[in-house]
């Protein structure tokens, strides 16, 4: 294990406050852990995530906007 990622919220409004590195996990006594350890083979997707989390500053328009994982089309 390098580094732990906590990462609290699914919406823009919660990047620049519940989203950091940190050597441990962290627990909260009523919700529980909110993260993911970072391992040398996750390490670059863990990077990527992280920036993308870091980088985006909430505003009005987009503070309830949500991160969701692409659509994934299947054929029968």
């Amino acid at each position: 294990m390098i580094t732990y990622l906590h990462n609290n919220g699914n919406d823009v409004q919660f990047n620049q406050t519940h989203v950091w590195l940190q050597s441990g996990e962290h627990r909260h006594p009523l919700s529980g852990t909110h993260g993911m350890y970072v391992f040398p083979q996750s390490f670059r997707m863990i990077l990527a995530y992280y920036n993308s989390r870091c980088l985006i500053k909430s505003d009005w328009v987009k503070t309830n906007n949500v991160y969701l994982p692409p659509l994934v089309k299947t054929t029968l």
